[in-house]
């Protein structure tokens, strides 16, 4: 059973992406996610620091 966390990822990792599976996530949805969790102020961790860490582990 997955787990709340895995269940979050696979919906964010597939939304607007009707050809997607929602096994992988983009630039674009990681970024959606770090906002809508509140990860993502504006200040602090900023769209550009998101991006950086997308890219590093992608």
């Amino acid at each position: 059973m997955a787990s709340e966390a895995e269940k979050t990822f696979h919906r964010f990792a597939a939304f607007g992406e009707s050809s997607s599976s929602g096994t992988e996530m983009n630039n674009k949805n990681f970024s959606k996610l770090c906002k809508d969790c509140g990860i993502m102020d504006g200040k602090t961790v900023t769209s550009t620091d998101v991006d950086i860490v997308f890219s590093k582990v992608k």
